[in-house]
């Protein structure tokens, strides 16, 4: 993200992102974040991924043909 440029962090949501790793990522994987320039990597919840920290979005949906994954922390009310 460039210098002086305005950001919105989302905390909880359902969203779309990318994914571009060598394999595909899998409905139920956790979203891990790059601690140094914001990417996403998908893995196993609990994994180690070297700099990277688990997020609590999960993997919901996959979009092989667009390379989009829908990620979501929503937990609806019981």
């Amino acid at each position: 993200i460039p210098d002086q440029t305005p950001v919105t962090v989302a905390t909880i949501g359902e969203f779309y992102a990318a994914y571009s790793q060598s394999s595909t990522p899998t409905l139920g994987q956790k979203a891990f974040a790059s601690t140094t320039d914001g990417s996403i990597l998908y893995a196993t919840a609990g994994a180690t991924v070297a700099g990277h920290v688990e997020t609590g979005f999960v993997v919901k949906e996959v979009r092989e043909e667009d390379g989009l994954v829908f990620i979501s922390n929503w937990t609806p009310a019981a």
